[in-house]
């Protein structure tokens, strides 16, 4: 009942949240990243009248009456058709622009604004000097939504963690004693790597680690296992799922652009070093392609980049 609680607070507050975003100054930006969120609603933004559309283009057919169609760029050149009954604008010149956002009938353009409101916002010389005033102006709601955001998390979470009952922890046999029954179980912290643990006895790690310092998993490290072979203990790489006792000695990437046999990982006379088995998704040491049955040695701080995740090996 807690939880059914919980959620229904956070879904008002995103609700609340949403309605007081689409009521504010927005940049185009922001817009028109969220259109259809914000299809149908008032919205204020500002931007730069980058130049007209002549009125026989936009309407072809039934034309109105005082109707100027023009082109706002906003700061990172987002650009919106407006549609306005009002006094014709000055290009080169910034406005903070309300109306209506709807999707446009021009062919070239998928949203406009119907403009009901404009006002001519002054642009600062670059060595201008904003007001605190100003700054609270522009932003103090936003700060506001932050900390009511932060304040709700906080008290969903208290209310979770006092509702959630305690349970006694019962310690299970050691591993090593279930070691010949048990099923091989996985690194569960990770999201772009799947990873077995507890390796037999007969498999030994490598020296060194992988952290990866990309995407999900950002900060996480583990060791590697190796299988022995007579090129050395070998790790391997790749899309593919290894079963049995060799996928231990398997990291597992789920990142699709990967090939499912990616590289080798090699520990041979005390060096470890990087083989290269992908014909099409290389893999790259510290930026620089590895070919393919090509073989590079590591050193402490190498970066491994498979498609979209990067490694860093360490000692």
């Amino acid at each position: 009942m807690m939880k059914k609680l919980s959620l229904t607070a956070m879904f008002a507050l995103f609700l609340m949240i949403g309605g007081l975003w689409a009521q504010q100054d927005s940049t185009l930006l922001r817009v028109m990243q969220n259109p259809h969120m914000l299809q149908g609603q008032a919205v204020t933004v500002q931007g730069i009248v980058d130049s007209y559309i002549p009125i026989e283009q936009y309407y072809p057919d039934d034309r109105p009456d005082r109707t100027v169609v023009y082109i706002l760029r906003g700061d990172f050149n987002n650009r919106v058709v407006v549609v306005s009954h009002l006094e014709t604008p000055e290009t080169n010149t910034k406005y903070r622009v309300t109306g209506h956002f709807q999707q446009s009938q021009y062919p070239d353009a998928d949203w406009e604004i119907i403009e009901t409101r404009r006002a001519t916002v002054p642009i600062p010389p670059d060595n201008d000097v904003v007001d605190d005033d100003d700054w609270w102006a522009k932003y103090g709601i936003i700060v506001l939504i932050g900390a009511g955001l932060l304040i709700v998390v906080i008290i969903v979470l208290l209310i979770i963690a006092l509702s959630t009952p305690r349970t006694k922890v019962i310690h299970a046999p050691s591993e090593r004693q279930e070691e010949s029954t048990s099923k091989p179980s996985t690194k569960r912290d990770l999201h772009t790597v799947i990873i077995k643990t507890d390796p037999p006895k007969t498999m030994r790690y490598m020296p060194g680690q992988l952290e990866i310092i990309s995407g999900e998993d950002k900060g996480k490290s583990f060791k590697m296992v190796g299988h022995p072979t007579d090129k050395g203990s070998v790790t391997t790489l790749g899309r593919a799922e290894v079963t049995g006792e060799r996928g231990y000695s398997h990291i597992q990437l789920k990142d699709q652009t990967v090939s499912r046999k990616q590289a080798e990982i090699i520990y041979r006379d005390g060096k470890i070093m990087l083989k290269n088995l992908s014909e099409t998704n290389y893999t790259q040491v510290n930026g620089v392609d590895v070919k393919p049955n090509e073989v590079v040695e590591l050193a402490p701080g190498s970066i491994i980049r498979t498609g979209a995740i990067e490694f860093k090996y360490s000692n």
